[in-house]
């Protein structure tokens, strides 16, 4: 598999990891983070492609079984 790549060739699109634990404030709560590009440091020179933040234009869905 060497061609690997970046959803849509975007690295801030580059969702890797979803953690999901409940509230040590409030067990009746549930606390989701998600790691986003977490594969290089911040850029030397920033584009459109590298920065450290989010796609403005990318949708994040994260969908929850709270019947389950």
């Amino acid at each position: 598999m060497d061609n690997l790549e970046f959803p849509g060739d975007d690295r801030r699109m580059d969702l890797t990891d979803v953690f999901a634990f409940e509230s040590a404030d409030d067990p009746d709560k549930t606390v989701l983070i998600v790691d986003a590009n977490p594969t290089s440091a911040p850029p030397l020179i920033s584009s459109p492609t590298t920065g450290p933040e989010f796609h403005p234009d990318a949708v994040y869905r994260i969908n929850v079984d709270a019947k389950g």
